[in-house]
């Protein structure tokens, strides 16, 4: 009798260890289901983003490369339609003969390159103008401020403009080869709403012997007729 009952204990004591063991074995299976299907959660969350964040940054190329465009379109236009009259109309009247160059210089503070457009004259003189688009694209904001520049036949005035190595300016240099007296200035810009602010500031005066060397960088000059540099507008140069 005893034997007997020690077996049916033994059986039973056998089929609970069973039922446990088949009860943790299907919460570990449950565990790790929830655990695989939180993975996949996360995984598809994070292709989300990630699509949302290269369809942001795919957005903001076409509409860089679209306002890039509207600039060359501008800047196309200003040079297509350039005379005395529209360069200053105070000395429209003047008599002088004159061509037209210009050059893109790109600074820090600004979002595309600042456009310069040079009125020369035959008398070796150039006046220089500043153009850059409004916020909008729709127009051409330009300076009342016109920098001289070249060098004159008489009066031993000589006047450059570079760009600084800061970048961050225009560096400006003017000497009176008959006085000696000599001056660098920079020249900043900023947009005020429709308006392109043009500020000079001195940084030298002095004599002529005394100029400290020049580090800005030098500025290309195209012809009217060559557009090579429009075509080439981007945000960096």
């Amino acid at each position: 009798m005893m034997k007997k009952t020690m077996i049916a204990l033994l059986i039973s004591l056998t089929f609970i260890l069973s039922l446990t063991a088949c009860s943790s074995k299907q919460d570990t299976t449950l565990e790790d289901k929830n655990l695989t299907e939180s993975a996949n959660d996360k995984s598809s969350e994070d292709n989300e983003e990630s699509e949302k964040s290269k369809d942001a940054e795919e957005n903001a190329l076409a509409q860089e490369d679209e306002n890039l465009e509207k600039v060359k379109q501008l800047y196309t236009s200003v040079l297509d339609n350039m005379n005395p009259e529209k360069f200053n109309p105070a000395t429209k009247d003047d008599g002088f003969n004159c061509t037209y160059t210009y050059s893109l210089v790109k600074l820090n503070n600004l979002d595309y390159p600042l456009l310069l457009v040079y009125q020369d004259y035959d008398y070796g003189m150039s006046d220089v103008k500043f153009y850059y688009p409004s916020k909008d694209f729709t127009k051409e904001l330009s300076s009342d401020e016109i920098v001289p520049v070249g060098v004159a036949r008489a009066g031993g005035f000589r006047g450059d403009i570079g760009l600084s190595e800061s970048k961050d300016t225009l560096s400006y240099f003017c000497v009176s080869s008959g006085t000696g007296d000599s001056s660098i200035d920079d020249i900043s810009f900023e947009l005020e709403d429709e308006n392109l602010n043009v500020q000079i500031k001195s940084a030298w005066e002095g004599s002529l012997d005394d100029m400290p060397e020049s580090s800005s960088i030098p500025i290309d000059i195209s012809d009217i007729s060559d557009r090579i540099a429009i075509d080439n507008i981007s945000t960096s140069n």
